[in-house]
C-alpha cells in the first residue's frame, strides 16, 4: 500500500508499507539511521538537494498535520523519523549541540585531561551557536520562500522505501 500526502507548501509525506520478516525489521531497523547520516552527508556534498528535501519548522508542522490525517500509524512512524532526525543533527559536531560538546571533551582528553580555558570554550560556542541560528535561519527562509513563490516538493522518505534512485525492493511481499 503507497501512501502520499502533500502539504500546502508542497512538504510532501510518502512511503510504501511493507512485510518484513522479523530478521529484515530488525537488519531495516538498524541501518535506517546509518541511511539517516548518508542523507545528511549527501546534502553538505549537494547544497541543491537542501532546496528539495530540506525544511525548517514550518515544513515540519506541514508533514505532522498530514501525517495526522492519515491515521495513528502514519504519524507514529513519522513521529520517530523526526525524532531519529532531530537526534542525528544534535550529534553534529558543533558546540551548543551534544555532538559539540562530545568534540570538545575529546579535545581535552587529547590535551591530557587539561580543559580549555574557558575564553577559548566561549568563543568556541559563540561560533557554533552562530552556525546553529544560520541553519535555523536557512530552514525557516526556505520553507517562507515554499510558502509564499512558487511549490516545490519536499518529500520523506520512510524506512521501508527506496529512493528513486535506487532499484526497486524485491522484498515486498
Amino acid at each position: 500500500m503507497e501512501s502520499k500526502v502533500q502539504g500546502k507548501i508542497g512538504a510532501q509525506w510518502g512511503h510504501k508499507k511493507v512485510r518484513l520478516g522479523p530478521i529484515e525489521s530488525v537488519v531495516e531497523a538498524t541501518l535506517y539511521p546509518v541511511k539517516m547520516v548518508e542523507g545528511l552527508f549527501g546534502m553538505a556534498k549537494n547544497p541543491n538537494r537542501i532546496k528539495t528535501e530540506g525544511g525548517g519548522p514550518i515544513s515540519i508542522f506541514m508533514l505532522i498535520s498530514a501525517t495526522v490525517q492519515e491515521g495513528l500509524t502514519e504519524a507514529l512512524t513519522f513521529a520517530g523519523l523526526l525524532s531519529m532526525s532531530l537526534g542525528i543533527f544534535n550529534l553534529l559536531p558543533i558546540p551548543p549541540l551534544d555532538g559539540g560538546q562530545m568534540s570538545i571533551a575529546f579535545v581535552e582528553i587529547l590535551r591530557g585531561g587539561r580543559r580549555l580555558k574557558f575564553a577559548v570554550q566561549t568563543w568556541v560556542h559563540s561560533i557554533g551557536l552562530v552556525l546553529v541560528l544560520v541553519m535555523v535561519l536557512g530552514f525557516v527562509g526556505l520553507d517562507f520562500s515554499r510558502l509564499l513563490g512558487p511549490k516545490k516538493q519536499i518529500t520523506v522518505h520512510s524506512a521501508s522505501e527506496k529512493k528513486p534512485s535506487e532499484p526497486p525492493a524485491e522484498r515486498a511481499r
